[in-house]
C-alpha cells in the first residue's frame, strides 16, 4: 500500500507540472496571438488612409489584419450584390442589403473570434482543479507519513513535522498553478470581449459607409497611361 501512496503523490506532482507547462505555453501563445492582431490592425489602419473609401483589401491585409478581413467580406458580398442586380435601386432593397451584410460580419466576427476563443477552457479548467490536485497529493503525503510512523513506532511533533510539511508542499503547487491560469483567464477573456467589441464597432462603420455608397464599391482608380504622362510631361515642358 505504501507504493502506491507515493506513486499517487509523485502522479499528483506530474500532473500539477504538466497543467503549469501548459497553463504557461498559452499564456505566451496568446499573449503573442493578440499583440499580432492589435499590430496588425494599426498597420491597416495606418495604410487606410481615406476612411471615407469602400475598396476591397489586398490579399496580403487581409492576412494580416482582422479588421482588412472584415473589410474585404464586406466588399465581396457588395461586389456580389452589383454582379447579381446591377441595376437595381439600392433605395428599393436597402433594409435587405443591410441585413445580409450584418450577418455576413457576424459570421466574419464569429470566425475572428474562435481563435481567440481557444484555450480559456483549459485555462479555467486548470485554475479550477490544480489547487484540488495539490490537495490529493497532500492527503497521500499526510497518509503515508501515518502509515510510516506507525511501522516504525515512532510518535511525536518532531516525528511528523517534517514529514507533514513536505507533503503540503503539494498544496502550495496546487495553488501556485492555479493563480497564473485564473488571472490569465480574467485577462484575456477581458480582452476577448474588447476585441470583439471593436470588430462589431468596425463592422458598423462599414455597413454605414456602404449605405453611404449606396451599397457601391468605389471604382478603382484606373493608372495613367505611358502616353499621357509624356504628354502631360511634355506640355509642363513647354511651359
Amino acid at each position: 500500500m505504501s507504493n502506491y501512496i507515493q506513486y499517487a503523490v509523485a502522479g499528483a506532482f506530474a500532473l500539477l507540472a504538466m497543467l503549469s507547462v501548459l497553463t504557461w505555453t498559452l499564456i505566451v501563445a496568446k499573449a503573442l496571438l493578440y499583440a499580432r492582431i492589435a499590430l496588425g490592425n494599426r498597420r491597416y489602419g495606418a495604410r487606410r488612409s481615406d476612411r471615407t473609401a469602400l475598396a476591397m483589401p489586398t490579399d496580403d491585409d487581409a492576412a494580416a489584419s482582422v479588421n482588412a478581413r472584415l473589410q474585404h467580406a464586406l466588399c465581396h458580398a457588395l461586389r456580389n450584390f452589383e454582379a447579381a442586380e446591377p441595376d437595381a435601386p439600392a433605395a428599393l432593397i436597402a433594409w435587405d442589403r443591410r441585413d445580409l451584410l450584418e450577418r455576413t460580419l457576424a459570421r466574419e466576427i464569429r470566425r475572428a473570434q474562435r481563435p481567440l476563443e481557444r484555450g480559456l477552457t483549459v485555462l479555467a479548467s486548470t485554475a479550477n482543479v490544480a489547487p484540488f490536485v495539490g490537495l490529493f497529493g497532500t492527503v497521500f503525503g499526510i497518509v503515508h507519513t501515518l502509515q510510516s510512523m506507525t511501522a516504525s513506532g515512532t510518535n511525536g511533533i518532531d516525528a511528523i513535522a517534517g514529514p507533514i510539511g513536505q507533503a503540503l508542499v503539494a498544496t502550495g503547487v496546487g495553488i501556485g498553478v492555479a493563480i497564473p491560469a485564473v488571472l490569465a483567464y480574467n485577462l484575456f477573456l477581458r480582452r476577448l470581449k474588447t476585441v470583439t467589441a471593436a470588430l462589431d464597432e468596425f463592422g458598423q462603420d462599414l455597413i454605414a459607409l456602404a449605405e453611404q455608397r449606396q451599397f457601391r464599391l468605389d471604382a478603382p482608380v484606373p493608372a495613367a497611361m505611358p502616353e499621357a504622362r509624356n504628354a502631360g510631361a511634355a506640355r509642363r515642358a513647354a511651359v
